[in-house]
Protein backbone atom coordinates (compact mmCIF):
# COMPACT_ATOMS: atom_id res chain seq x y z
CA UNK A 1 0.00 0.00 0.00
CA UNK A 2 1.16 3.13 -0.80
CA UNK A 3 1.11 6.11 1.98
CA UNK A 4 -0.06 9.53 1.66
CA UNK A 5 1.87 12.30 2.26
CA UNK A 6 0.34 14.77 4.46
CA UNK A 7 1.82 18.31 5.95
CA UNK A 8 0.95 18.98 9.63
CA UNK A 9 0.79 22.59 9.94
CA UNK A 10 1.23 24.34 13.01
CA UNK A 11 -1.32 26.82 12.38
CA UNK A 12 -4.04 24.01 12.49
CA UNK A 13 -5.75 25.97 14.93
CA UNK A 14 -5.83 29.37 13.71
CA UNK A 15 -9.87 30.76 12.86
CA UNK A 16 -10.67 31.06 9.72
CA UNK A 17 -11.73 33.98 9.63
CA UNK A 18 -8.06 35.02 9.60
CA UNK A 19 -6.86 33.02 6.48
CA UNK A 20 -10.42 34.98 4.82
CA UNK A 21 -8.96 38.51 6.16
CA UNK A 22 -5.71 37.41 4.25
CA UNK A 23 -7.87 36.61 1.30
CA UNK A 24 -9.96 39.96 1.19
CA UNK A 25 -6.93 42.17 1.67
CA UNK A 26 -5.02 40.24 -1.31
CA UNK A 27 -7.99 40.81 -3.54
CA UNK A 28 -8.13 44.42 -2.42
CA UNK A 29 -4.80 44.97 -3.46
CA UNK A 30 -4.77 42.99 -7.16
CA UNK A 31 -8.02 45.42 -7.53
CA UNK A 32 -5.83 48.74 -6.40
CA UNK A 33 -2.96 47.72 -8.67
CA UNK A 34 -5.30 46.73 -11.80
CA UNK A 35 -7.27 49.83 -11.53
CA UNK A 36 -4.56 51.99 -11.40
CA UNK A 37 -3.19 49.69 -14.52
CA UNK A 38 -5.93 50.15 -16.43
CA UNK A 39 -6.10 54.02 -15.74
CA UNK A 40 -2.66 54.55 -16.49
CA UNK A 41 -2.46 52.39 -19.80
CA UNK A 42 -6.09 53.37 -21.34
CA UNK A 43 -5.33 56.61 -22.55
CA UNK A 44 -2.45 55.40 -23.88
CA UNK A 45 -4.15 52.68 -25.59
CA UNK A 46 -6.48 55.14 -27.01
CA UNK A 47 -3.70 57.60 -28.59
CA UNK A 48 -2.14 54.76 -30.32
CA UNK A 49 -5.41 53.74 -31.80
CA UNK A 50 -6.03 57.47 -32.61
CA UNK A 51 -2.79 58.09 -34.55
CA UNK A 52 -3.46 54.32 -36.57
CA UNK A 53 -6.65 55.74 -37.76
CA UNK A 54 -6.23 59.01 -38.60
CA UNK A 55 -2.30 57.57 -39.76
CA UNK A 56 -0.48 60.48 -37.50
CA UNK A 57 3.31 61.23 -38.69
CA UNK A 58 4.58 62.54 -36.01
CA UNK A 59 3.83 61.80 -32.13
CA UNK A 60 5.40 65.37 -30.75
CA UNK A 61 2.68 66.71 -29.27
CA UNK A 62 1.31 67.03 -26.10
CA UNK A 63 -0.77 63.70 -26.02
CA UNK A 64 1.94 61.41 -26.59
CA UNK A 65 3.69 63.09 -23.79
CA UNK A 66 0.88 62.60 -21.20
CA UNK A 67 0.14 59.30 -22.54
CA UNK A 68 3.64 58.09 -21.94
CA UNK A 69 3.70 59.80 -18.49
CA UNK A 70 0.99 58.28 -17.10
CA UNK A 71 2.25 54.47 -19.18
CA UNK A 72 5.77 54.59 -16.92
CA UNK A 73 3.23 56.24 -13.86
CA UNK A 74 1.78 53.02 -13.33
CA UNK A 75 4.83 50.52 -11.87
CA UNK A 76 6.13 53.75 -10.00
CA UNK A 77 2.71 53.96 -7.59
CA UNK A 78 2.65 50.17 -7.68
CA UNK A 79 5.45 50.22 -4.37
CA UNK A 80 3.52 53.21 -3.09
CA UNK A 81 0.26 50.85 -3.46
CA UNK A 82 1.71 47.91 -1.39
CA UNK A 83 2.97 50.50 1.27
CA UNK A 84 -1.10 52.13 1.92
CA UNK A 85 -2.31 48.78 2.01
CA UNK A 86 -0.13 46.29 3.83
CA UNK A 87 0.16 47.04 7.20
CA UNK A 88 3.47 44.36 7.77
CA UNK A 89 5.49 46.17 4.06
CA UNK A 90 4.35 49.48 5.97
CA UNK A 91 6.53 48.80 9.15
CA UNK A 92 9.17 47.26 7.18
CA UNK A 93 9.65 49.51 4.79
CA UNK A 94 8.99 52.09 8.18
CA UNK A 95 11.84 49.92 9.95
CA UNK A 96 14.27 50.35 6.84
CA UNK A 97 14.10 54.33 7.15
CA UNK A 98 14.47 54.23 10.77
CA UNK A 99 17.79 52.10 10.58
CA UNK A 100 19.04 54.45 7.61
CA UNK A 101 18.32 57.58 10.00
CA UNK A 102 20.04 56.19 13.14
CA UNK A 103 22.79 55.87 10.67
CA UNK A 104 22.43 59.35 9.32
CA UNK A 105 21.22 61.25 12.25
CA UNK A 106 24.88 60.90 14.66
CA UNK A 107 26.82 62.22 11.34
CA UNK A 108 24.09 65.17 10.96
CA UNK A 109 24.02 66.67 14.26
CA UNK A 110 27.96 66.11 14.48
CA UNK A 111 28.17 68.58 11.55
CA UNK A 112 26.08 70.99 12.96
CA UNK A 113 27.10 71.10 16.49
CA UNK A 114 28.45 74.32 16.84
CA UNK A 115 30.91 74.03 20.04
CA UNK A 116 31.53 77.65 21.31
CA UNK A 117 34.39 78.66 23.45
CA UNK A 118 34.17 81.81 25.63
CA UNK A 119 37.03 82.92 27.56
CA UNK A 120 38.19 86.13 28.62
CA UNK A 121 41.48 87.77 27.49
CA UNK A 122 42.84 90.50 29.44
CA UNK A 123 44.09 93.38 27.18
CA UNK A 124 46.73 95.61 28.06
CA UNK A 125 45.99 98.84 27.39
CA UNK A 126 47.86 101.83 28.02
CA UNK A 127 45.86 103.26 31.16
CA UNK A 128 45.33 99.89 32.50
CA UNK A 129 44.04 96.22 31.77
CA UNK A 130 40.93 96.09 30.32
CA UNK A 131 38.64 92.66 30.04
CA UNK A 132 36.98 91.22 27.16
Amino acid sequence: MRQKNSIHTECSTVNPDVHQNKRTALANVTKVVSAVYIICYTPFLVRVFYDVIVNSPTQDDTRHHVTMVLLFLSPLLNPLIYVGCNRRYREYIMSIFDRCWSRIKPKIIHDYSVETDYTVTTVQSGNGTTSC
